[in-house]
């Protein structure tokens, strides 16, 4: 009897405590067994998650779409609505172009009754270091006889064309230019036929379409010029034609500034001193003087308005003809521009 107690309570004191840790090791189990479940099921869905990413397009800020496809989204509605800092200026697409500009009217400080303006120009560049320029400009006036008090018509029509070759020496481009001129005034021609060109000229061209200053280029050049035109004999009335032979120093000044998005300024100078080569003699007297300021407004990338004051200096004018020696011009022009 003594044994069948011993033997039960025993029994009684190891199977509660069985039981507990036969409970506690299923818990462990069944835990292990869910974790499990968890990482294989990520590791199926991964694949799935990574083919989505791929085929799905990228935003435009360079991260694809998550899980919900809401940050790729977000990432992309932000790139596209968030503009980009832009530089002063409209920029243009390229430095090649071609651009006609048409002068409505001008206002002079003698008084004219037509005064109309045409001018065309042209740039090719991306040439391999080379770049080309070409212009040609055409005015016409009607104007008052300083003598007579007619009513006479004024033409002028001038062309120029330039070679530059890009780091020719350190950063300093070669220039080559060439031109023709020719203007008349009633029966009298101020400019019967010049042609000039020079060959061996430097130009220092800065160039920033991000800057504030967009572009700025300092030029000399001696150029060649013959000269045939028209000339007062003393204080009477009677022409007689001039041919004159000039070694001609072209100093130049250009620069451009963006004061806004669609505005721009530019300016340009040239002091054009001679060495007359009948008389052998560096004539500075007998220089031309040109300042021009030129304010620009760009409605599209096509087309803008400017207007443009021009002071020009020429004692030639003066001593030959008994014109003045100055001239101030303000001009109207509508523009027209294509990149090519």
């Amino acid at each position: 009897m003594k044994k069948l107690i011993i033997t039960f309570l025993f029994v009684s004191f190891i199977q509660p405590t069985f039981s507990q840790e036969t409970g506690r090791f299923d818990s462990v189990i069944n835990e292990y067994m869910r974790r499990k479940e968890r990482v294989e099921k990520k590791a199926q869905e991964k694949p799935k998650e990574e083919t989505r990413s791929e085929d799905s397009p990228k935003s435009n800020s360079g991260y694809g779409l998550d899980k919900t496809g809401a940050a790729g989204s977000t990432a992309g509605a932000v790139g596209s609505v968030v503009p980009k800092s832009p530089g002063f200026g409209v920029s243009s697409p390229s430095k090649s172009y071609f651009k006609l500009g048409v002068e409505p009217f001008k206002i002079t400080r003698v008084d004219k009754n037509r005064n109309y303006g045409l001018d065309a120009k042209f740039r090719l560049q991306g040439v391999g270091r080379y770049i080309f320029d070409g212009k040609f400009n055409f005015e016409l006036e009607d104007q008052n006889d300083p003598y007579t008090d007619d009513t006479i018509t004024r033409r002028h029509y001038q062309g120029d064309f330039a070679i530059e070759k890009t780091n020719f020496l350190w950063n300093l481009n070669l220039l080559v230019q060439a031109g023709y001129q020719r203007e008349r005034s009633g029966p009298v021609f101020p400019i019967y036929r010049r042609m000039y060109g020079g060959v061996i000229g430097l130009k220092f061209l800065y160039e920033n379409e991000r800057d504030f200053v967009r572009e700025f280029s300092a030029s000399f050049l001696p150029i060649y010029d013959r000269l045939e035109s028209d000339a007062y004999v003393g204080n009477s009335n009677v022409l007689v034609r001039k041919k004159r032979e000039y070694i001609r120093q072209y100093f130049q000044i250009d620069f451009t500034l963006a004061l806004l998005n669609y505005l721009k300024a530019s300016n340009h100078f040239h002091w054009r001193p001679v060495y007359d080569l009948d008389t052998k003699k560096f004539n500075a007297n007998n220089a031309e003087i040109e300042q021009r300021f030129t304010l620009t407004m760009e409605l599209t990338k096509t087309f803008s308005l400017s207007w443009e004051n021009k002071l020009t200096w020429d004692k030639r004018m003066q001593v030959d003809l008994n014109r003045p020696t100055t001239d101030l011009i303000n001009s109207f022009k509508m523009n027209w521009k294509v990149g090519l």
